[in-house]
């Protein structure tokens, strides 16, 4: 009579995934890098794996006041928000390639995440900024940044459409109670902005941190610019806060198979 014996490939380790092949057993060591340079990942034979904040490292995701972090050392962990300035949509539009406008701070430094615009149609849209006012710099380059550009060419005529964190080359940091600068203009298309005159002293909208004025809409590049106009979009942005320590804590995490490591069967009797 044939008996047949399963093969126990289990090797007691947490650490392992424990699989049989063409009777041979596989253990597959796990990883449990989580790939955050501010978690040390660890694997227990017993407990599996385990990712525990590094204290003090910025990018934790923990502002810790203890460590010397605040949002001037550390924006990233010790910032609030986000938030979103939110300009009023035009109902009476006018169009144009491109607009200018500045914004400023109040008491707290602030960090654009986001910006939204109203967009007509073309392709690529572009976002150039400077630390200062547009006045006087409506003309030429010179001074300004571009940071960030996209193509919105499968957006759909007369929507918003937000050139997002990820399309950004840079951070735009705007300390407290200065002014910046923003140029949003699409090279071969148009967006929509409020047709009504406004200007760069008029408020368009603001909040506790941060202020919106009117500006001029401008052609692309840095070309023939129109009286002051009041931006269609808005701002979304992290304003810099005031945190107490938190405790971290390690917390368990699923881990991911990485090499496999052939051992030799033996039957279970």
């Amino acid at each position: 009579v044939c008996v047949h014996e399963p093969i126990d490939c289990d090797d007691g380790n947490a650490c392992t995934v424990d699989s049989c092949s063409a009777g041979t057993c596989v253990n597959t060591a796990f990883s449990c890098d989580d790939g955050n340079a501010c978690t040390a990942d660890a694997c227990d034979a017993f407990g599996g794996c385990s990712i525990t904040p590094i204290p003090g490292c910025c990018g934790n995701d923990v502002c810790e006041p203890g460590y010397g972090e605040s949002s001037d050392v550390c924006f990233e962990d010790c910032s609030l928000g986000p938030f979103l300035l939110d300009a009023p949509l035009c109902s009476s539009c006018a169009i144009r390639a491109g607009h200018m406008f500045d914004v400023k701070t109040k008491d707290k430094d602030v960090a654009i995440v986001s910006i939204d615009m109203f967009y007509l149609y073309g392709a690529i849209a572009e976002v150039w900024t400077r630390s200062g006012t547009h006045v006087g710099n409506e003309n030429s380059a010179s001074g300004w940044t571009k940071v960030a550009e996209r193509d919105f060419s499968f957006s759909g005529q007369g929507n918003i459409v937000t050139m997002s964190a990820s399309d950004f080359t840079e951070t735009v940091f705007i300390p407290a109670e200065s002014r910046q600068a923003f140029y949003i203009t699409f090279p071969a298309g148009r967006m929509l902005y409020h047709s009504g005159r406004s200007s760069k002293s008029s408020i368009v909208v603001e909040d506790d941190n941060l202020i919106m004025y009117g500006g001029p809409a401008v052609e692309h590049s840095f070309g023939k610019r129109t009286s002051d106009k009041k931006f269609s979009g808005g701002i979304t942005y992290m304003s810099e806060g005031t945190f107490t320590q938190a405790p971290l804590t390690a917390s368990p995490v699923t881990a991911s198979p990485v090499t496999d490591s052939p051992v030799t069967a033996s039957p279970v009797t």
